[in-house]
């Protein structure tokens, strides 16, 4: 896994995996309250949710998450000498 923190004033931080990660992903398909049985559906919806997150998380795409407290501290937004 890879994160990337940048300098100030950024309040972000980023990540991502180096090679595709190795997950165990399991689908049950649901009509209403039913659960249906359908083998070759539910392997379908876990293919495409292993390519989706395949080409968003690994690198060089990477997702960000926003850190609420690195961007409310008027020191980050000013700098040391000012």
């Amino acid at each position: 896994m890879t994160v990337n923190i940048p300098p100030p004033p950024s309040d972000r931080l980023w990540y991502s995996f180096r090679k595709p990660p190795r997950i165990s992903i399991r689908a049950i398909p649901q009509v209403g309250d039913r659960s249906v049985d359908m083998t070759t559906v539910s392997d379908w919806i876990e293919g495409k949710l292993r390519i989706l997150l395949e080409k968003n998380l690994v690198c060089p795409n990477m997702d960000d998450v926003i850190i609420p407290v690195m961007s409310g501290n008027g020191l980050l937004n000013t700098g040391y000498n000012k």
